[in-house]
């Protein structure tokens, strides 16, 4: 009885502690009823021929990820790990490229997982990924990752040799690579990252016409391989590992997805729908500064900003009874050097690693423009306002001020 209601309360906190599954068709069970039969190649019906209304949806989710992201970096609470499995010429890459393009690529992260090196067979399997995990408020990507070990090792187990196990048994090997998949993703949940895997279901027809197509088209030469050929040899037995896999390790913490990618536009939606769904469930929101940190900074900004209502005027009239209008301008010069300065030494650098470079054309189109225009009015009180000097001025400065707002906007 005891042990039953232990279970029953590690069930509840996993529930309530952890990131919930988003819905989906595609959503593979928990209990480990899985059957390959189960899974689509193809979308539904009324889904194949759309392809410009799958492109708008794609585009709008592709929107909405960039503003989740923006804000899913400055909460800085969670982490996000993106794992795509698939035959070959299923279309990862592709998925990848269409569902992150938006994003800022500060915060994504993308690793491709190949044949391990030699120094990758010295440690233990899921050694190599872990080393690639995403921080929090990053997104990461796995493109293949720690479950070939238990996807192309198991069809071709005489890769174990040169992993030197130092028990190598065949029947036994397979069921403790899952727990340890299952122990280390819950772990990861746990400890606040988001798991979403992803299967992309290709059908074996589909892979033979893709194959051809890199063949026939010259820019698509090089993804080609004989060793891809051989690997078509083995569908069935890659189609048993996969069933079992997904079977074994999909749970609401953890999920797997078989997504039908035999469709390239809907495979990409719904990647990015669901990966927006799981986003859109955090509670998500861009850090609330201190109460009493934002009261000060505010009294600081007016009385600074008091202090200069009144100082403005009455050292600006002094400037203009002792010296040239000029002056007005060139007394900031000091003020600046002295904020900057200020600013080197006192302001922190931001969190965001990404480091723009200096915005030059803007930066001489908003001062040569803001000069134009005061110039322009400064004139007007003393030659009136239809002198040629002064329209020259008014209309440099809007057409300079107006290249520097097509400017900042494109």
């Amino acid at each position: 009885f005891m042990k039953s209601v232990f279970v029953i309360f590690k069930l509840f906190i996993k529930a309530t502690c952890m990131f919930k599954a988003p819905q989906s068709p595609y959503l593979i069970p928990f209990d480990g009823s899985f059957q390959l039969e189960q899974a689509d190649t193809r979308p539904p019906k009324d889904m194949q021929d759309g392809k410009k209304e799958l492109a708008k949806r794609l585009k709008h989710c592709v929107r909405r990820l960039d503003e989740l992201q923006r804000i899913f970096y400055a909460h800085d609470k969670h982490s996000i790990l993106l794992i795509f499995q698939g035959m070959d010429a299923a279309g990862k890459d592709g998925t990848i490229r269409a569902v992150l393009k938006g994003i800022n690529p500060a915060g994504c992260q993308v690793f491709s997982f190949k044949q391990p090196s030699a120094e990758e067979l010295d440690h233990d399997f899921m050694w190599r990924t872990n080393r690639s995990l995403p921080e929090r408020g990053r997104i990461g990507v796995f493109n293949r990752s720690y479950y070939e070990e238990v996807l192309v090792v198991k069809v071709h187990p005489e890769y174990l040799v040169s992993q030197k196990l130092v028990d190598p048994n065949h029947e036994t090997i397979w069921d403790g690579r899952y727990q340890s998949i299952r122990q280390q993703e819950e772990h990861l949940a746990r400890n606040g990252t988001v798991i979403l895997k992803f299967w992309l279901n290709i059908s074996r027809d589909e892979q033979r016409k893709r194959f051809l197509k890199r063949l026939d088209e010259p820019q698509k030469n090089w993804k080609f391989s004989s060793g891809d050929i051989r690997e078509r040899g083995f569908w069935d037995d890659y189609m048993h590992a996969f069933e079992t896999a997904l079977s074994e390790t999909s749970h609401s913490w953890a999920p797997w997805y078989a997504i039908p990618a035999d469709n390239k536009p809907y495979m990409r939606l719904c990647v990015a729908e669901i990966v927006m769904q799981a986003m859109e469930s955090l509670d998500l929101h861009y850090p609330r500064v201190d109460a009493k940190e934002r009261g000060r900074a505010i009294a600081i900004w007016v009385a600074v900003f008091g202090l200069s209502i009144g100082l403005g005027p009455v050292v600006g009239g002094w400037l203009l009874e002792h010296f040239t209008w000029g002056s007005v301008f060139l007394v900031n010069i000091p003020v600046v050097i002295i904020a900057l300065i200020g600013n080197f030494f006192v302001v922190e650098d931001s969190r965001d690693k990404s480091t723009p470079r200096p915005d030059i054309p803007g930066a001489i189109l908003s001062v040569t423009g803001l000069f134009a225009l005061v110039y322009g009015i400064i004139k007007a009180g003393s030659v009136g306002w239809t002198a040629t000097n002064v329209l020259w001025a008014f209309g440099a400065a809007v057409i300079l001020l107006g290249a520097f707002a097509w400017w900042e906007k494109h």
